[in-house]
């Protein structure tokens, strides 16, 4: 019974800890980034598993998150910020404190941690991707496919 009362109170002291980390504003932005971010990469994700997609449609979903990516880091994280905004707004109303930390570098973390984003994403779905499977589409298409349309394309 001591063990399980312990285990317990190693738990309960946890989510004390964490709910203290919890109460700044700057973990409001980071949970507001990633709710932002997370939708578009959800959409690829789910655009990826389609039975019905090609490659040439996965590069063209990709470029797409890559853009709006882009845009939130160009708005300077304006949709983050009053999102973040609303969610502290909400949890004061709930009677939480919610500690005003300045936020001193978040945008630039968040700056950065989109980047590692867009980067990744580019060097997943680059060109060349794209060009292997416009090939396969050629030489799918034409049983006597020409080289000057395969030549085309590189």
């Amino acid at each position: 019974m001591a063990e399980v009362a312990l285990h317990h109170s190693d738990h309960a002291s946890d989510a004390g800890g964490l709910l203290l980390i919890l109460r700044k504003e700057s973990t409001c932005f980071l949970f507001a980034l990633l709710a932002t971010l997370l939708k578009p990469l959800a959409r690829l994700s789910k655009s990826l598993q389609s039975v019905t997609g090609n490659v040439v449609d996965a590069m063209q979903h990709a470029n797409v998150v890559i853009e709006q990516l882009d845009a939130i880091a160009e708005s300077d994280f304006a949709c983050v910020n009053t999102r973040r905004v609303q969610m502290t707004d909400a949890a004061r109303a709930a009677g939480a404190h919610i500690e005003n930390d300045d936020m001193p570098d978040m945008k630039l973390i968040a700056r950065k941690y989109v980047k590692s984003i867009t980067n990744n994403l580019k060097a997943r779905f680059s060109d060349d991707v794209g060009k292997v499977a416009q090939l396969q589409g050629i030489l799918k298409a034409k049983s006597d496919a020409t080289f000057a349309a395969v030549a085309a394309l590189f």
